[in-house]
């Protein structure tokens, strides 16, 4: 490997780090040039100090030491939080409603053109939080000439009725906290991290 080759390559690492630790940091102000990995390192440091949990009150109102069990009352919180007896109703009074919408005008009125999927590709911030494939919406935008057919076909094949894949809809779930002062499970805000294509088609 020559000199120029060497230099190449350690200037694309440098590039490779900034630009990871810019888009951990998720700090949107700075300018795609600008360069400071102390600064992402710091940053990065802190929020990870904050939302570090290592004890917490639980539901009850009793106090959990550690991380695993900080994790098992946080899932048994929101399972019961979220969870909500079967109730059936009575939907056929749904059937006196007079239809007003076919379904060839529900189609048209649901499809999408090519340029309104590119358009809510680009006005996704791209340096934020990828999903569960590791993909962010930079990914997207630079490859979009690429992938534009494909990810445009599959948007309209679910608005036509067709099941999206398990690797579009794969959601992560991460714990938040409303304030800054973290001593109670209920201060916590479940964040759902998605797939950007799942977050494409949301907006079209």
């Amino acid at each position: 490997m020559g000199r120029s080759q060497g230099l190449s390559k350690v200037t694309q690492d440098a590039w490779c780090l900034t630009t990871w630790q810019k888009q951990k940091a998720r700090v949107k102000w700075l300018k795609g040039e600008d360069t400071n990995t102390v600064f992402f390192h710091g940053v990065n440091k802190d929020r990870t100090k904050k939302l570090n949990i290592q004890k917490i009150r639980d539901g009850d109102g009793q106090w959990v030491d550690g991380t695993k069990d900080v994790a098992k009352a946080t899932v048994k919180f929101f399972e019961q939080l979220f969870s909500a007896e079967d109730i059936s109703g009575d939907c056929e009074v749904l059937n006196v409603v007079k239809k007003v919408v076919t379904e060839e005008d529900n189609a048209v009125l649901t499809a999408s053109t090519l340029q309104e999927v590119k358009e809510s590709v680009f006005s996704i911030y791209p340096n934020s939080t990828p999903g569960p494939d590791g993909l962010n919406e930079r990914f997207y935008q630079t490859a979009w000439p690429i992938i534009a057919k494909d990810i445009y076909e599959a948007g309209m094949a679910f608005f036509l009725g067709a099941t999206l894949p398990k690797f579009f809809t794969h959601t992560c779930l991460d714990m938040l906290p409303k304030l800054n002062l973290l001593n109670a499970i209920q201060i916590l805000v479940p964040i759902s991290l998605c797939n950007v294509s799942s977050r494409i088609i949301a907006r079209c």
